[in-house]
């Protein structure tokens, strides 16, 4: 060997470790950021989708520009119901893309440094998907855009007849795969191969075979989701600019390759330090805290994880009507709704469950489950397929395939059941669940004795009736009385709904007609300090109240009648008083009704 190679040999050797290490680094960061930061973010990107294993399937979504990409795409997404698993394959193809780009651009003094700042496009793509909106498409073509790139680069130099037919060539077929990113491959390798000139001639023909496409096949489509890419953003009517930035920062990053500079480690280091400094700024800002915490709930509610939500809710303690639905909900699913709500900070009975004011497909998610579990199995089917068919890109949606078909097993509809469980036996992830319902089908013994549909079955309200959100207490009241008494969450979620709503001559009547129908447990302690509340406001004293109300509920119930009027415009007086009761609720709520301090006229004081 000669002696005076070892020096280059050796450099070449440490070139590639750095760049070895650099990519190894970029795939943990992303793994870990994606599994242990954002895994609410992969749950809630697949339950919009329903990856199918059928030519069908396929053919459907390569039959359009950038199809490939979203067949792709989709069937990494449903690796997202593992977010151990998705979160790995998203990483890798953020780590794919950086390699791809950053090998393109390896012929220049500068190659090292691009090889860093070639993670920038990637690092803007995890900021990305703080816009729930953003699919994984946009990834997977930028990934393909970048490994036609680089297979480019590996072509010798040709005349400028041929580097002409070769990237419109690539074009061609990259629109095609993968859509839109087709034209940062046109300009990232014009830049490369130093065709300046030839680069805008491919990108104007290749934008005049879009249009023709258009005319053609695809008039259906707006000419400029045609160019930007039909399948990289959920919305149609939208595309978010910083999708835009990510094609710039891809397509010009080979410019640096121009430079004419003195090789050096450092600038290695320098970008890798920019790239690293940028990761930390950016991606911290692109995710909202409020639509993080929105979905964590909702994860937390489809994996029925109810002891999560409940101690997630005592550390964070939300206001928003959505975490507070799923607290609840847990709550109710635990049999302690009506014995500790209040010590969360309620809202409304739009914090039990949503009214008509949201209709967006997020929050309305918690709603179906808690209406599902309460026994309206009806509204349940008809809010599971309007969510379905209102996600906005027109795709399927496996949780909510699967609990149509629950809510047709349930009811007995057995072969409209059967149309969803066939789909689903033709994914991944639903599919033992889909053979093991298979079983029930046309089996009414089966389902009665089921640990889970039976009781529902059960408990389902046996009347056709109609979901009115601003009678939610009378409807929950009808659903416990139609079960004989073995709807308990029913009978919670009345209780809470007529006292969120400040119900109590209902919520009196009710308890007071039950005789024994739930059996002779004691009064829930928030039930109790309502009853007790109402029995104040036409008497002096407990005598012959006909609730069994515990001492400690009347001790306390005088304390904050006594608050009350000696402090009527001070709530931290009533929580004092009585911390985390349904009395401190009941005034805070009159007091914003009316926009000034509560009559305390109502309350008298009480003696035992």
């Amino acid at each position: 060997m000669n002696i005076k190679s070892q020096p280059s040999l050796k450099t070449a050797t440490t070139s590639l470790l750095m760049r070895a290490i650099f990519s190894l680094l970029l795939f943990a960061a992303c793994y870990l950021f994606l599994y242990l930061k954002i895994p609410q973010y992969l749950l809630y990107q697949e339950q919009y989708q329903l990856f199918l294993f059928t030519g069908d399937y396929f053919l459907e979504r390569i039959s359009v520009p950038g199809g490939f990409a979203d067949w792709l795409s989709e069937f990494v997404v449903q690796f997202y119901y593992m977010p151990i698993c998705g979160a790995a394959l998203a990483a890798l193809l953020l780590t794919m893309s950086q390699v791809f780009l950053g090998l393109a651009c390896r012929r220049c003094a500068l190659a090292d440094a691009v090889y860093a700042l070639s993670a920038l496009p990637s690092v803007m793509l995890i900021g990305a998907m703080g816009d729930e909106n953003v699919l994984l498409s946009a990834t997977v073509a930028l990934m393909l855009g970048m490994l036609f790139l680089m297979l480019d680069s590996f072509r010798r130099p040709a005349s400028v007849v041929a580097d002409t037919l070769m990237m419109i060539a690539g074009f061609a077929i990259l629109y095609w795969l993968a859509g839109g990113v087709a034209f940062v491959f046109v300009v990232a390798s014009g830049i490369l191969r130093r065709r300046f000139w030839v680069a805008p001639a491919v990108l104007a023909i290749g934008c005049g075979g879009v249009w023709i496409s258009r005319m053609l096949w695809f008039d259906q489509y707006p000419l400029v989701r045609l160019l930007h890419g039909l399948n990289y953003y959920r919305v149609p009517e939208m595309y978010p600019p910083l999708l835009y930035a990510v094609a710039a920062v891809a397509a010009l990053l080979p410019a640096l390759t121009c430079l004419n500079v003195r090789k050096s480690k450092a600038y290695f280091y320098i970008a890798a330090g920019v790239v690293a400094l940028f990761a930390v700024v950016w991606i911290p800002g692109c995710f909202d805290d409020d639509k993080s915490r929105v979905f964590a709930y909702d994860s937390l509610v489809r994996q029925g994880r109810w002891n999560d939500i409940i101690e997630r809710g005592k550390k964070e303690r939300p206001t928003d009507d959505f975490s507070l639905q799923a607290i609840n909900l847990a709550l109710g699913m635990t049999g302690t709704l009506t014995e500790s709500m209040f010590q969360y900070p309620q809202t409304g009975q739009d914090g039990l469950i949503g009214g008509m004011s949201r209709l967006d497909n997020t929050s309305q998610l918690v709603t179906a489950e808690a209406i599902y579990r309460i026994g309206l199995t009806n509204i349940a089917f008809s809010t599971a397929f309007d969510l379905q068919e209102s996600i906005m890109n027109d795709r399927k949606s496996g949780r909510l395939m699967k609990r149509l078909a629950e809510c047709m097993i349930i009811k007995g509809e057995y072969k409209v059941a059967a149309k969803y469980i066939a789909m689903l036996r033709k994914s991944l992830f639903y599919s033992d669940w889909a053979r093991n319902a298979e079983k029930l089908l046309g089996d009414d013994s089966a389902v009665e004795a089921h640990p889970v549909y039976g009781p529902m079955r059960k408990n389902a309200f046996s009347k056709v009736g109609f979901y009115d959100s601003s009678q939610l207490e009378k409807i929950f009241a009808m659903l416990a009385f139609d079960s004989q008494g073995s709807n308990n969450l029913a009978l919670q979620y009345f209780a809470a709904a007529a006292m969120l709503k400040g119900d109590l001559p209902t919520l009196a009547g009710v308890y007071n007609s039950m005789d024994g129908m739930f059996g002779e447990a004691r009064l829930p302690r928030h039930v109790q300090e309502a009853l007790a509340m109402y029995w104040t406001f036409g008497h002096d004293s407990f005598d012959g109240i006909p609730f069994p109300l515990g001492a400690e509920v009347k001790q306390q119930t005088a304390a904050l009648a006594r608050a009350a009027m000696q402090s009527p415009d001070n709530p931290s007086a009533w929580e004092a008083a009585a911390p985390g009761s349904f009395g401190v609720y009941f005034l805070n709520m009159q007091r914003k009704s009316m926009k000034k301090a509560p009559s305390t006229q109502a309350y008298q004081q009480t003696h035992e």
